[in-house]
Order: C-alpha cells, then structure tokens, then sequence
C-alpha cells in the first residue's frame, strides 16, 4: 500500500484539494464510510448543483453537487450535502461528502 508521501495528484487539481483536518467521518447504510468535510475546507467554485436528490431515513434530504474541473472530464453527482439533516446529525450541515468511487483519489 503507497504511503501518503507516494501519493501524486495531477496538477490541474492540486489547487482543489481539501488540505485541513476538520473533516467527519459518518458510517453509511449502503456504502463505506463517508467523509464529510466542512464547507471552507473544499473548493466549491469547482461544484455546481445538480437537480438530483435522495432522502436518507437517518440523515434527511441530501443535495447532489456536480465536480466541474477545466482540463477534465465533469463528474456528474460527484458529491452530496445535507443542507438540512434531522438534528441527530446537525454537526455534518452543510458539509460536503465526495464519491470515493466517482473521483480518482480520495485520501
């Protein structure tokens, strides 16, 4: 397994990539763990809504957020928020949760 110190990021998104360590880390019903980062931890001039949402019984409404990058392909549905979850998870509001699976690297 490559250590953090092998880890290469293309240069056109190094810009993009969340560098604090504030992030929470939710276990999911259907999916692995997600990993939600606080709103001023992301880049989100590289995040357009997108018209998709889901309801999550524990969590509530979740809000789908494309990932448009100059010079790559766009992810469509790359990420998710809950700009209102039920109290229980308050402290993820606003946060951002990417696809591990819909980008290629998430570390």
């Amino acid at each position: 397994q490559a250590g953090l110190q092998d880890l290469r990021i293309p240069a056109e998104l190094v810009d993009h990539v969340p560098r604090e360590q504030r992030a929470i880390r939710v276990l999911e019903t259907s999916q692995p763990p997600g990993i939600y980062l606080p709103p001023d931890d992301v880049d989100r001039s590289v995040l357009r809504p997108s018209s998709d949402h889901t309801f999550c019984e524990w969590k509530g409404h979740a809000s789908y957020l494309h990932l448009i990058v100059t010079g790559v392909p766009a992810v469509p549905d790359a990420a998710w928020t809950y700009r209102s979850p039920v109290p229980s998870f308050a402290a993820i509001t606003g946060y951002i949760a990417f696809y591990p699976q819909r980008v290629d690297a998430c570390f």
